[in-house]
């Protein structure tokens, strides 16, 4: 019987020229880990921040990196609902731990090593490094120090000397009862009423003309902004009062010329950072007001750089239109930014003057047609028409009066209360002499959708 080995063949390693056999495939070098530094724009959460580089040599606006730090977790924010998603609370501390990390960094220099990226969702983790003059301190630890967060689960610390510094950190904040660890807090307490339904007409009543201290959460446009409001913690949108910057669309794909300029201008000096402000209005969507800085107002500085332009019908609530007006004043003289093709008007002739309608104005004529509740038809006694609102009023909402199919009850309700308000004015002014005085001119709307 035949061995079943003998015909099993042995391959040897070929040998190379100088005898020595294949050695075994090398390793790719690990790529280096990516490092950068920064000023710190803005603080989304206690652990996560975005961070402007400081490269210059690029030309338009510098690139933001935001940068979850790695290692740690901090509580959630909650966020109000949106067409997309659902609204949701804080976690306990969250607000506290984020505020931590806000008047720690905000403004201050950082580096940074991006250890990770999370493929699905392209998050970026990173070691940060605050710079304090010569010394670079490890955010982590600071924040773990403070206890304004933890380490994440599953982590194995034995060996690594730097996680085991961070492990201390944590042992001592609970030690010493601080940040999340201090159990003489109620955590509901912590929690910010941000889902709370907000009366704007109350709010302002109770808050107007006085300074109030606030946090810029986020900048919409040049002139628009979300802030909260420290004493409530109520968060709500403002307009600044008597100023109009080019808009920028929500998803900031589009923008008209200077609109990303003057937003970015906005962030630069209010972004995440403490300001007082003055409520000087409110409307059915929004609130009106003064915002100041150090001592600055952002309305001023975004007029005097060309930025912005000044609208009456919003200045009229602010103590301060003299100054927004003499800021414009100096960019149109400047030719600056959006004034730069500004060709200064010809003076109005006596009979131009008549009919330009102004601020303060008086008009003396006949009312010939009732537009509704709360706007007029009159005619002069030059034959020009205007159409005059009445101010400071909010009348009920008139409605489709063809299509009433799928009509609730409420705006039915409306529909009638507008007819009867519009049949009591026209009652009254029909046909009547009258004389109206023009509070503030507001300019036609913009649609959302551009038209």
């Amino acid at each position: 019987m035949e061995n079943p080995t003998a015909a099993v063949k042995v391959q040897q390693p070929e040998a190379k020229k100088d005898g020595q056999p294949n050695a075994a495939p090398k390793k790719e070098p690990a790529k280096p880990k990516e490092q950068g530094r920064g000023i710190v724009k803005s603080v989304p959460s206690g652990d996560t921040i975005v961070v402007i580089h400081l490269d210059k040599s690029n030309p338009g606006p510098p690139q933001e990196r935001q940068i979850t730090i790695t290692n740690i977790s901090a509580p959630l924010l909650g966020r109000r609902k949106t067409q997309k998603s659902a609204a949701t609370e804080d976690q306990p501390f969250a607000y506290q731990s984020r505020e931590f990390l806000r008047k720690k960094l905000i403004g201050k220099q950082v580096t940074y090593t991006i250890e990770t990226k999370d493929p699905k969702s392209n998050k970026e983790y990173g070691v940060v490094y605050l710079q304090q003059g010569q010394q670079q301190d490890n955010l982590a630890k600071l924040i773990l120090e403070e206890g304004w967060a933890k380490l994440r689960p599953n982590i194995r610390v034995e060996g690594k000397p730097d996680l085991e510094a961070l492990a201390e950190a944590q042992e001592n904040a609970e030690k010493n009862k601080k940040g999340l660890f201090n159990d003489s807090v109620d955590p509901q307490s912590t929690i910010r009423p941000i889902n709370k339904e907000i009366n704007p007409t109350k709010l302002f009543d109770d808050l107007k003309g006085s300074p109030q201290a606030a946090v810029i959460e986020q900048v919409l446009t040049g002139s628009r902004v979300r802030v909260t409001l420290l004493k409530e913690l109520l968060t709500i949108d403002l307009l600044f009062s008597g100023v109009e910057t080019p808009n920028v669309s929500l998803d900031g794909e589009t923008a008209e010329p200077f609109g990303r300029e003057a937003k970015f201008f906005t962030e630069h000096f209010l972004l995440n950072r403490d300001v007082q402000l003055i409520l000087e209005g409110v409307d059915k969507f929004n609130f009106y007001g003064t915002v100041s800085y150090g001592g600055n107002s952002i309305s001023e500085e975004l007029l005097k750089s060309g930025l912005a332009k000044y609208v009456d019908w919003s200045g009229q609530r602010t103590a301060f239109a003299d100054k927004l007006r003499a800021a414009e004043r100096s960019a149109k003289e400047k030719r600056q930014r959006v004034w730069a093709q500004f060709v200064e008007p010809k003076p109005l002739s006596r009979q131009e003057e008549k009919k330009q309608l102004r601020v303060g104005r008086e008009i003396l004529g006949r009312v010939v047609k009732i537009i509704s509740a709360g706007a007029v038809k009159i005619v002069d006694n030059n034959n020009n028409e205007y159409d005059v609102y009445f101010s400071s009023i909010k009348l009920p909402r008139q409605g489709n009066t063809v299509q009433r199919e799928n009509e609730s009850r409420a705006e039915a309700v409306d529909r009638t209360l507008a007819w009867e308000g519009r049949e009591y004015v026209r009652k009254r002014l029909i046909g009547n002499r009258v004389r109206a005085v023009c509070d503030y001119i507001r300019p036609a709307m913009a649609r959302k959708d551009g038209g």
